[in-house]
């Protein structure tokens, strides 16, 4: 997924840099820097509990090293929903 997706379906620029407490022009060079590891993992539990996309998708090949606790836990695809904010 896409740094533009997911900074849009969070909110915005605006609304992710209050998130982290920086200023919006950090977050508005992530969409063409990509977001830095440390920040996408803070955000993969808000995509995950909006429906925006799982863990197990923004990490496919170290999900089981981020979040040990989910090794067991059967991870279907979220479900979209219908209202992001």
């Amino acid at each position: 997924m896409s740094p533009d997706k997911i900074i849009d379906e969070l909110g915005g620029t605006t609304v992710v840099a209050s998130f982290f407490g920086i200023r919006p022009p950090s977050v508005s060079e992530w969409r063409s820097n990509g977001i830095p590891k440390d920040r996408l993992i803070c955000l993969a539990a808000m995509c995950e509990s909006k429906g925006i996309s799982s863990r197990k998708e923004l990490f496919p090949n170290e999900w089981h090293l981020i979040w040990p606790e989910l090794k067991n836990v059967a991870m279907d695809p979220p479900e979209r929903s219908s209202s992001l904010v």
